[in-house]
């Protein structure tokens, strides 16, 4: 367990995308973005970046959230991510985010991303972060 005490405390970020909803404006992703740590006593999770990939051929149509910073190519996601910044996501918090494109994102090319915190600092290594999974597949309509 000493690799636990080397790390420190952390806080516990996740995010989870849902399957694209289509609409007139394009294909629309929510992203929920939640800090599940003990209301109270858990550890907020300090200076946020949030990244998303845009699939090829999308382009970003609109945004909800606050912070957005707009798009950027990002070496480690290997293409074009939508990108907001949060100052502080505290123990129980839960913020929504919304990036609808032009196309749907395929299987082989699918929204998916990371979230990024530099406070609390892990001990030793790089900076803090979670995944975000691929969104699930829209459901086929006939």
């Amino acid at each position: 367990f000493n690799w636990a005490k080397d790390m420190g405390f952390r806080p516990n970020v996740v995010g989870q995308l849902t399957a694209g909803t289509p609409g007139n404006g394009g294909v629309t992703y929510t992203l929920n973005v939640e800090n599940n740590g003990l209301k109270g006593k858990g550890l907020n999770a300090e200076d946020l970046t949030i990244s998303l990939v845009v699939p090829a051929g999308s382009t970003v149509v609109s945004t909800t959230g606050a912070g957005y910073q707009g798009v950027k190519q990002d070496a480690e996601l290997k293409g074009q991510v939508a990108v907001w910044h949060l100052n502080k996501l505290v123990a129980k918090e839960k913020q929504t985010y919304s990036l609808t494109l032009s196309r749907a994102a395929t299987a082989a090319d699918n929204v998916r991303g990371n979230i990024k915190w530099t406070k609390p600092a892990v001990k030793t290594g790089p900076n803090d972060q979670a995944n975000i999974a691929p969104a699930p597949a829209a459901p086929q309509t006939n």
